[in-house]
């Protein structure tokens, strides 16, 4: 891993608002369907740690080039 390229540096990461301190939502891709307890059809962003990190990383500077 590169140091400092991680999700909570990327332009892709949004603080979880459920989500604790130690983890945020992704949205590079589109919301992903998922059944709630109840059996009904909701969406969601990934959630991911500040602390992951993935091929998709881009900061202001490089977010063009995606």
């Amino acid at each position: 891993m590169i140091p400092g390229v991680d999700c909570s540096s990327c332009v892709y990461f949004s603080p979880a608002p459920h989500g604790g301190a130690a983890f945020g939502q992704c949205r590079f891709l589109p919301p992903q369907l998922h059944f709630t307890d109840d059996g009904k059809l909701k969406t969601a962003w990934p959630l991911v740690g500040k602390s992951d990190f993935c091929g998709s990383h881009a900061t202001p500077e490089n977010e063009d080039s995606q």
